[in-house]
């Protein structure tokens, strides 16, 4: 099984692959599919989310 650490950010858009998120002042693009339970519903721009990422991504891309 994956592991999985928690990224906070502010939404700011989504696709249908991915997410956008304000992480400290950059957008960091998120995708779906390395997501834990992304939520579908509909997000304001701005709107702090915690969202639940996989470890070797957040990593990777210095989400952590």
């Amino acid at each position: 099984m994956d592991d999985y650490v928690t990224v906070e950010g502010d939404f700011q858009t989504e696709s249908d692959l991915a997410v956008c998120l304000d992480i400290c002042g950059a957008d960091a693009w998120i995708p779906k599919a390395l997501i834990a339970d992304w939520n579908e519903d509909a997000h304001e721009r701005g709107e702090p989310v915690e969202v639940e990422v996989e470890e070797w991504f957040a990593s990777k891309e210095g989400l952590i």
